[in-house]
């Protein structure tokens, strides 16, 4: 399969190891998904895989070919929409995307002809004259995204582009997405920790960890926790002897609740969440206590988290 292929990258960062040894591959024409808890080491590998940092060891290619080989990789190859990303600040936003989109070589035509089928989505005719320096942290992660877009580079990388985005950019984003792959043939990987979008579009997944890749490849080959309901439970402060208490109380509902590690936890049930444990919970949530409380089946994230307590325990061994 052809696409960008890694081999173990390491990168250090001082004395901590960011990535420790990473290899796999983001497949050409596919929706990849790159999710983990924060430190996990999601936007070092996308910066490796740009030449951004410097490797201790490992190697990067684009269909075959070594990426210090490929003298375009950074414009044509590849784009990377960063959380830290640097816009010239007296620019107007206009004349920052024709010079992004010039230098990966696209001709004035063909910009406007792009602009045509994605401006509408990211809302271009209310950014295009505007200064740079007078936009919101959301308007330029926009600009941002059109540029790249507008780029065309056989791989988009983004990182964090969920975020500063309302509901509708968001949904915007998501379609733009799904139709470059589909009709331009490109791919994109999303690196978030919104598993919830990520389930939404994504064709693979890739979960980190502590600076490792647990899994990459097809989000259907993940294997699947069991069926069954999942009760989430969020708490706000309690004491000691509050958190002792309400334990103890669901405890008392339920003999089988399965025992809290953390005082934010999903708990699941292999069945329908008792009435009893219910009962003993409203009391808790409407005296504020417990600050959420949902149920939901089991899904992606659900079958991620399994993956990831299956690792921790078995390195803890």
């Amino acid at each position: 399969m052809s696409g960008i292929a890694f081999k173990d990258l390491t990168v250090h960062y001082k004395n901590r190891i960011a990535l420790g040894g990473v290899s796999g591959q983001f497949g050409f024409n596919r929706i990849v998904g790159l999710t983990g808890e924060n430190g996990a080491g999601k936007s070092t590998l996308l910066k490796a895989l740009m030449g951004d940092v410097p490797l201790k060891k490992g190697f990067v290619e684009h269909n075959g070919v070594e990426r210090s080989s490929l003298k375009s990789f950074r414009n044509i190859h590849a784009q990377l929409v960063s959380q830290e990303f640097q816009l010239d600040r007296d620019m107007r936003v206009s004349s920052f995307v024709l010079f992004c989109a010039g230098m990966a070589g696209v001709s004035r035509k063909e910009i406007k002809k792009e602009l045509l089928r994605i401006g509408d989505a990211f809302g271009w005719s209310e950014l295009e004259a505007r200064c740079i320096r007078k936009l919101s942290g959301g308007q330029k992660r926009r600009v941002h995204l059109i540029a790249s877009c507008l780029a065309q580079p056989n791989f988009l990388l983004l990182d964090e582009p969920f975020q500063g985005l309302d509901s509708k950019y968001l949904r915007n984003l998501l379609d733009v997405m799904a139709e470059l792959v589909s009709t331009e043939r490109r791919s994109v990987v999303l690196c978030s920790h919104r598993i919830d979008l990520l389930e939404s579009i994504v064709d693979d997944v890739c979960l980190m960890h502590g600076g490792n890749l647990l899994y990459c490849g097809d989000m259907k080959e993940i294997p699947a926790v069991e069926a069954g309901t999942y009760l989430g439970i969020e708490l706000g402060v309690l004491s000691n002897e509050q958190w002792n208490l309400f334990v103890n109380d669901l405890n008392a509902a339920d003999p089988s609740f399965p025992s809290f590690h953390s005082r934010r936890q999903r708990i699941r049930y292999v069945t329908e969440v008792p009435e009893s444990v219910r009962k003993t919970i409203r009391p808790w949530l409407e005296a504020g206590f417990v600050k959420s409380l949902s149920e939901y089946p089991p899904g992606l994230e659900m079958n991620l988290k399994s993956l990831l307590n299956e690792y921790v325990e078995r390195n803890a061994e």
